[in-house]
C-alpha cells in the first residue's frame, strides 16, 4: 500500500515525471546477494519504508535496505501506512515544541493547516494530551475539526492575528505568510514548529519567490524558538530513534489509542484522479492506494470528502 498526497500532485504539476507515492507498506519479495544474513529484513517481513523521491505508488518497488522498517505482521497495512509520514510527522513535531518532555495539558496549541493528514493527526495527539487545540482550514472542514474537539479558524492571516501572545504551541504546515502571523501568535515562552516543505507552488512573481524564501531564512536563523522539521532528514539523521517511535505508535494503533482517518481506498488506475481530489483540498484524511485493487478506468474514486 501507499498514499496520494499534496506534495504528488505538486511534483506532478511542476513537470517531475517519476512515479508518485512518499511512502509504502508492503511484504519484502527478494532481498539483493549485497545484503547480509545479518540484517534484520528477510524474505517475507512485512515493512515500512519512506520514499521521499517518490515511486511508491506501484505494485514493485526496489528500496535500500537501510530504508526498511519491519513492522508486525498483525497490523492492518491501511492504518500501517499512515502512521509512516502522516502521524510520525505529528508526534516527531509535537515533541519538538515540548517544554521540558512535559505533556501538552492546558497548553494552548495552534495547528496552521489542520485538514490535511498531519494537521488530523496534530489535532487528534494533541487533544489525547488534554491541550486546548485551535486548527485552520478551509471552510468546509470546520464541521469535522469541531467534531474533534478543536476550535476552528479559517485559514486567513487577519484571523489568526487575533491570536497574538497567546499560544504556547504554534504548528504550521502552511506558511500562509511567511510565518509571520504565526510566529505573532506566540505567547512570551511559546514555541513554533514549522513544516521545511510546506505544499506552497513557486509560482507568482520572482519577487514573490524572493519574499518566500527570505521569510524561511528569517524563520530559521533569525526568529527565536522556532524550529523546522523534515520527516525524511528526521529518518536519515537517527533512523534508531525513528524506527523506535514508529514501534510505539504502532503499540498505541494496536491499544485502538489512536484511530487514523482514512479518507478512502484506491487502486492504481485511480492515482491521477485523486491527485485533483487532493490539489481541491476536498479528502478528509489519508487517500490510501492499495496496488492490487481492481483496474476499473469507469470506476470512481471513492473517497471520503467534504462539501
Amino acid at each position: 500500500a501507499s498514499t496520494v498526497s499534496i506534495h504528488d500532485y505538486l511534483e506532478r504539476s511542476s513537470g517531475c515525471q517519476e512515479v508518485p507515492g512518499r511512502q509504502v507498506t508492503g511484504e519484502v519479495y527478494s532481498v539483493g546477494g549485497k545484503v547480509g544474513k545479518r540484517n534484520k529484513i528477510h524474505v517475507g517481513d512485512r515493512i515500512v519504508a519512506l520514499t521521499p523521491f517518490g515511486k511508491g505508488n506501484a505494485r514493485y518497488i526496489s528500496i535500500p535496505v537501510s530504508s526498511a522498517i519491519p513492522i508486525p505482521s498483525n497490523i492492518q497495512r491501511d492504518d500501517a501506512i499512515c502512521l509512516v509520514e502522516t502521524y510520525m510527522s505529528a508526534y516527531q513535531m509535537l515533541n519538538l515544541g515540548r517544554k521540558n518532555r512535559a505533556p501538552f495539558t492546558d497548553a494552548n496549541v495552534l495547528i496552521i493547516g489542520g485538514s490535511n493528514p498531519v494537521g488530523l493527526a496534530l489535532v487528534e495527539l494533541a487533544l489525547k494530551e488534554g491541550a486546548k487545540v485551535m486548527a485552520t482550514s478551509a471552510k468546509p472542514h470546520r464541521a469535522y475539526l469541531e467534531k474533534m474537539g478543536a476550535t476552528w479558524l479559517p485559514n486567513k492571516p487577519k484571523k489568526i492575528s487575533k491570536l497574538r501572545k497567546k499560544m504556547d504551541l504554534v504548528i504550521d504546515t502552511l506558511c500562509l505568510d511567511g510565518y509571520k502571523s504565526s510566529y505573532e501568535a506566540l505567547n512570551s515562552a511559546g514555541k513554533l514548529v514549522c513544516t521545511t516543505n510546506p505544499p506552497i507552488r513557486d509560482h507568482g512573481s520572482i519577487f514573490d519567490r524572493m519574499g518566500r524564501s527570505w521569510s524561511r531564512f528569517n524563520a530559521a536563523y533569525i526568529l527565536s524558538n522556532v524550529s523546522f522539521y523534515d520527516v525524511h532528514k528526521s529518518f536519515q539523521d537517527d533512523p534508531r530513534m525513528f524506527e523506535h517511535e514508529l514501534k510505539y505508535l504502532l503499540i498505541k494503533l494496536r491499544n485502538k489509542e489512536i484511530q487514523p482517518k482514512i479518507s478512502g481506498r484506491i487502486s492504481l488506475n485511480q492515482v491521477p484522479k485523486a491527485q485533483k481530489l487532493v490539489e481541491q483540498g476536498l479528502p478528509n484524511g489519508t487517500i490510501v492506494v492499495l496496488p492490487w485493487g481492481k483496474l476499473d478506468p469507469t470506476q470512481d474514486v471513492p473517497v471520503d470528502h467534504v462539501h
